[in-house]
């Protein structure tokens, strides 16, 4: 969970509120200094998450004391999230989130919390406030923002990078450097950390404003009908799959077929790639002997097998075309060029 950088929250929880601790960690936690409710009983939420992440550290070590091991815990798997995800989260859950894993967090997810600013919300509440509560249970000491999709095809297609696909971070902004002869990488704040240290204390630059505003309008001019009668002609003999592992199969078919260049323009056009970015990458995907896409830009399949499996799925009727926040976990409104 975030700290905040410039105010604690308006009411300090009681440490008390952490359960289930038990007396192996309060013991530790006394001999190693850490307040407990008898010493300070009321506590920031600044402290309140400091004393529970050494707590959990304690446990650890009370885990292999008997064999001598006091190795902290490794970092926990890697984790995507949605926003919903941190909304059915309380201010102390998210800190265990933040602590048992490594989180991805990806483009969508900043844009989606910044949308709600142009959001009704509940009585009692301000679209800002609301924001600012979800920035905070944002993880951030084990997280790191992806790099947006579109970016890493562009990469990839120009032949610039070989994108990893094993499920770590993607991260940009590194700056190299050199220190006693030694070279390592720098990363500072990207623009979307940040961002989320200024809607904590609800500060909001007024383009985000706009982007909030467009975002929604975006939503509520989706329009599946074109799609869905686009892709009914992609069905053998008429026949629509019945169930998504079938259409999953008709996508990857579909990808790895004969035409390989055929994929390539329509997978661009489907990807929303300019026109004269396209001739470029052609041109190369020619001049390296028209291999197959899954060699050629592995990544480029992966993502267009994940939208072709969207529209052939909703194509089948087995992914609704009736609401427009089906197409979101993409990021981007449905663009079909015949």
């Amino acid at each position: 969970m975030r700290l905040p950088h410039k105010a604690e929250i308006s009411a300090p929880l009681r440490w008390k509120r952490t359960k289930g601790l038990s007396k192996a960690r309060y013991a530790l936690a006394t001999k190693h200094g850490v307040p407990t409710a008898e010493s300070q009983p009321e506590v920031s939420s600044r402290e309140l998450v400091q004393r529970i992440l050494i707590l959990l550290s304690f446990d650890y070590h009370i885990a292999d004391s008997s064999k001598g091991d006091t190795r902290p815990m490794a970092q926990g798997p890697i984790l995507i999230f949605d926003k919903s995800t941190l909304e059915s989260l309380n201010a102390d859950e998210a800190v265990w989130l933040d602590n048992f894993f490594s989180t991805n967090i990806t483009p969508l997810f900043f844009i989606e919390t910044l949308a709600d600013l142009e959001k009704q919300v509940r009585g009692g509440r301000t679209p800002e406030q609301v924001v600012g509560n979800l920035s905070y249970k944002t993880p951030d000491m084990q997280s790191s923002p992806n790099v947006h999709h579109q970016r890493l095809l562009e990469a990839e297609l120009y032949g610039l990078e070989t994108i990893p696909m094993d499920g770590r971070p993607i991260i940009s902004g590194g700056s190299p450097v050199t220190l006693n002869g030694k070279t390592g990488i720098i990363f500072r704040r990207s623009k979307e950390e940040e961002a989320l240290i200024r809607w904590q204390a609800h500060e909001f630059l007024a383009l985000e404003r706009l982007i909030a505003k467009s975002w929604r309008r975006s939503l509520s001019d989706v329009n599946y009908e074109k799609a869905y009668k686009f892709f009914q002609n992609w069905f053998p003999s008429g026949t629509k799959p019945r169930s998504l592992q079938q259409v999953k199969v008709l996508a990857d078919d579909n990808i790895d077929g004969r035409d390989q260049g055929k994929t390539l323009e329509f997978g661009m056009i489907l990807l929303g790639i300019p026109r004269e970015a396209r001739n470029q990458i052609t041109a190369r995907w020619q001049r390296a002997g028209e291999p197959a896409i899954r060699g050629f830009a592995p990544y480029f399949r992966y993502v267009l097998s994940v939208e072709l499996f969207f529209y052939l799925a909703i194509a089948s009727d087995l992914i609704s075309r009736d609401r427009p926040t089906n197409k979101v976990d993409e990021g981007v409104p449905p663009v079909v060029e015949g």
